[in-house]
């Protein structure tokens, strides 16, 4: 084994793996070994920083998809790309970066760059073209928030827009990491155009329409939307209507004097219309079991339309 290395600082091993059939290292192995790693030391000097986002990225897609033995095995190979792993919190983030990538826009390396200038250790690498893993280890005393809003600032500045910045649970053990990204990338999914924006963005911000936007593309939501609403649109396009926007006030207010008077409407006029979209639809609108089905139907018809106009301007 030959370290690579530079005024103390460590790169890396280059290791020379032994073969049964032939003979032991002599000092002409040795001195090759050497060499090469010298080698592989001035390349490093040149400011290649390829090697480190390849190494970074083939670590993480390694933790996600867990082909390791066991975690000691996996505790070494992060380790040895300078990350504490035994007594420290690991935070998953993952970046959405829809439209540019990665690589146009230098994301990666600037994360990097940053974070290691911080004194902040993270395997930075690409998840996807679109998204970018970030695996910070940090104090377990310390607080995770202002490293997460830094990513979130760093992001927007690389981008020119703001990028959804998504944390998964804090783990402590390197095998627990997978289901932190995995959670992570979920939040990311659900993220779109209506949701309120913020630095980052946590598990529990995923809320009905989040989970619907994250739905969006299953034939079953639209179905659901078309079996629940599809008879109130049709009457709306026939008679130029908005009975649709009567039921979706009533729904958000959850008051029938208040949704008349947020539509400019009396009450008796706003009640006649409520009556009319239960006889078209078959409904109670005082079941509160029922009202609950129109309302998952109507947002995830905002949903869709959000996310089909989204599209559009993409």
């Amino acid at each position: 084994m030959a370290p690579v290395e530079h005024n103390g600082r460590r790169w890396g091993r280059l290791v020379a793996l032994p073969d049964a059939a032939a003979p032991a290292a002599d000092p002409e192995h040795t001195m090759i070994l050497r060499r090469a790693a010298t080698a592989l030391t001035l390349a490093r000097l040149t400011g290649h920083t390829q090697w480190d986002r390849q190494a970074h990225t083939c670590a993480l897609l390694e933790l996600l998809r867990w082909s390791y033995r066991g975690r000691t095995e996996a505790r070494i190979r992060i380790e040895a790309l300078g990350i504490p792993v035994i007594g420290h919190r690991l935070i998953a983030l993952a970046i959405g970066h829809h439209g540019a990538t990665a690589d146009e826009t230098g994301l990666d390396d600037r994360l990097a760059d940053t974070l290691r200038d911080s004194g902040i250790r993270a395997l930075v690498g690409r998840l996807s073209p679109d998204r970018t893993g970030v695996l910070l280890a940090l104090a377990r005393a310390s607080a995770w928030q202002p490293a997460v809003e830094r990513v979130s600032r760093l992001t927007e500045e690389t981008l020119g827009e703001p990028g959804v910045v998504a944390v998964g649970p804090g783990v402590t053990e390197i095998d627990q990491v997978a289901r932190a990204f995995r959670e992570a990338e979920e939040v990311v999914d659900a993220i779109g155009p209506g949701t309120p924006h913020r630095p980052f963005h946590v598990p529990s911000d995923v809320g009905l329409p989040e989970l619907l936007y994250a739905l969006r593309d299953d034939i079953r939501v639209q179905k659901y939307v078309e079996h629940q609403l599809g008879r109130l649109i049709e009457y709306d396009e026939r008679h130029a209507g908005d009975l649709l926007s009567t039921l979706r006030h009533y729904l958000a207010a959850g008051n029938k004097s208040i949704a008349a008077k947020q539509i400019g409407l009396s009450r008796q006029a706003f009640y006649q219309r409520l009556h009319t979209i239960e006889r078209l639809l078959g409904r109670d609108l005082e079941s509160g079991v029922q009202r609950t089905q129109l309302h998952v139907a109507v947002t995830a018809l905002d949903t869709l339309t959000a996310a089909d106009a989204g599209g559009s301007d993409a």
